[in-house]
C-alpha cells in the first residue's frame, strides 16, 4: 500500500467550500457561456482531488471535470450548432457558443482526458481522442513542456486502437533534462517519465510499474512546497493508466491512496455513423453531427469498439471498421 503523504485537512475542507461555491455557479452559467465550461474542468479536478482526502466522491468530480472539458472542445468543432451533454447528473443539458480558442490548449485537453480515462467516462473519452490536432495546436496558449504534445498524440491512439509506441517515445525523449528549464526537471523525471514508462507497458501487455511511479508521486509531492498541492493529492495519470490496464487485463499490482479508479462500462451505446458513445437520447452526435436517432444505435463494449480499425483515408485517424464517418475529420468512408 503507498499511502498518501499527509495533507492539511482543514485547509482541505476549507477549500472544496470554495470550489464547490464556485461549481455551483458555473453549472448555471455554462448553459449561456461556453467558458463556464473552463472552470467546470478546473473545478472537477479539484474537486475530485479534495473529495479523495476527505472521504468524498472523487469519481463524480472526474466525470464532472471530463464532461465539461470535452463539451468545451465539442463546441469548439460545432461551427455554433447546439449540442447536448450530461455534465453533473445523468440529465442532458443544451450547450451553445462558441469557446474562444486560447482556452483551447493541449493542457487543458490532457486534463481532460485524463479524467475521463480515470472515470470511466467512455463518450467524453472518445470526443476528446477525435478532437483533431489541428485544433490544438491552433490555440495561442501553448504548453511550455515539449512531452505535452507528443504524449497526448500517443493518448490518442490508445484511446482509438492505434499504435502509440512512436508518439510515447517522442515524449519520452522529450523529459530529457538537458532540453527543459532547471524549473520542470524534477516534474518531468518524477511524474511524466514514470507515467510515459507505464503507459509503454499497457500497451506492450506487460506488467505496468505502477509501484515505482506512484512511489515517485509520493516523492515529489511530500516536499514541503507542494504537500498541500490538490494536484498531489490523487495521480490524473496514474489513475487514468490503471483504468486502461483494467480494460486489457493487467491489474495495477499495489493499492494506493493516489488511484482513483472507476470500472467502464460494460455496454456503450454508439453513434450508428462514427461508433462514438452517445449520452441517452442526444438529438445530434457531438461528434460527427448526425442525429443518431435516425439509425439503429449500435450496441457494443469499450474493447470491442476499438478492436477492429483502420486509418481514416483522409486524416489516418484509427476508426472502427464498422464506421462510416471519421469522428475526428468527419469524411465519409
Amino acid at each position: 500500500m503507498i499511502s498518501r503523504h499527509p495533507v492539511e485537512i482543514g485547509l482541505a475542507r476549507q477549500r472544496r467550500e470554495v470550489y464547490l461555491e464556485s461549481t455551483r455557479t458555473m453549472l448555471t452559467a455554462a448553459q449561456e457561456r461556453p467558458q463556464a465550461l473552463v472552470s467546470l474542468t478546473g473545478n472537477g479536478v479539484a474537486l475530485a482531488s479534495l473529495d479523495a482526502v476527505l472521504g468524498g466522491d472523487p469519481v463524480r468530480w472526474f466525470r464532472l471535470a471530463a464532461r465539461a472539458c470535452a463539451a468545451l472542445f465539442s463546441l469548439a468543432r460545432s461551427q455554433g450548432k447546439p449540442l447536448s451533454f450530461p455534465l453533473d447528473g445523468d440529465a442532458l443539458v443544451s450547450l451553445s457558443g462558441v469557446p474562444d480558442e486560447s482556452v483551447l490548449h493541449a493542457g487543458r485537453w490532457l486534463s481532460g482526458w485524463l479524467c475521463a480515462a480515470a472515470a470511466g467516462e467512455a463518450g467524453a473519452l472518445a470526443l476528446l481522442s477525435h478532437t483533431p490536432a489541428q485544433l490544438i495546436d491552433a490555440s495561442s496558449s501553448q504548453a511550455a513542456a515539449p512531452y505535452v504534445r507528443p504524449l497526448s498524440d500517443a493518448l490518442r491512439q490508445l484511446a482509438t486502437g492505434g499504435d502509440p509506441s512512436a508518439p510515447l517515445m517522442s515524449a519520452l525523449r522529450a523529459t530529457d533534462p538537458a532540453s527543459l528549464p532547471e524549473s520542470n526537471v524534477d516534474y518531468a523525471l518524477d511524474i511524466e517519465t514514470p507515467f510515459i514508462e507505464v503507459l509503454f507497458a499497457v500497451h506492450d501487455g506487460e506488467a505496468p510499474p505502477f509501484a515505482k511511479a506512484l512511489e515517485l508521486h509520493h516523492k515529489f509531492y511530500s516536499a514541503p512546497s507542494r504537500k498541500d498541492d490538490p494536484d498531489g493529492f490523487v495521480s490524473r495519470r496514474l489513475s487514468a493508466a490503471a483504468a486502461l490496464a483494467a480494460q486489457r487485463g493487467l491489474p495495477a499490482g499495489v493499492e494506493s491512496d493516489y488511484l482513483v479508479v472507476a470500472a467502464a462500462p460494460e455496454t456503450l451505446i454508439c453513434c450508428p455513423y462514427c461508433l462514438v458513445p452517445l449520452p441517452g437520447d442526444a438529438p445530434i452526435c457531438a461528434a460527427c453531427l448526425n442525429d443518431p436517432r435516425n439509425d439503429a444505435p449500435v450496441e457494443t463494449s469499450p474493447q470491442e469498439r476499438i478492436a477492429r480499425v483502420r486509418p481514416c483515408p483522409k486524416c489516418a485517424t484509427p476508426i472502427p471498421d464498422l464506421a462510416v464517418i471519421c469522428a475526428t475529420c468527419r469524411s465519409r468512408r
